[in-house]
């Protein structure tokens, strides 16, 4: 085994890529947070139409996006627990 690889250090490299994780997920949601949620005004007919749908189609992917991001920080939050405890 690589002296280099224990369980603090792996725990230790864990937590900082969750970190990361952690202030991705944060960015993500302030994105969403601030995308239009209806075509510009003056817009009507199909052009209104199609923008309000890609902006629903946008959105439901933001949203899938933060959950994924969500789901890998939880999950390397709990490899650096792991690391740290058993490693």
């Amino acid at each position: 085994m690589n002296p280099e690889l224990t369980g603090a250090t792996v725990a230790a490299e864990l937590a900082q890529n969750a970190e990361e994780l952690r202030s991705l997920v944060r960015r993500v949601e302030s994105e969403a947070a601030s995308q239009p949620q209806r075509s510009p005004a003056g817009w009507s007919g199909p052009a209104s139409w199609l923008c309000e749908l890609a902006l629903l189609f946008l959105n439901r992917e933001l949203e899938s996006a933060i959950d994924l991001l969500r789901q890998a920080k939880e999950f390397t939050e709990a490899a650096a627990w792991e690391a740290q405890h058993h490693g």
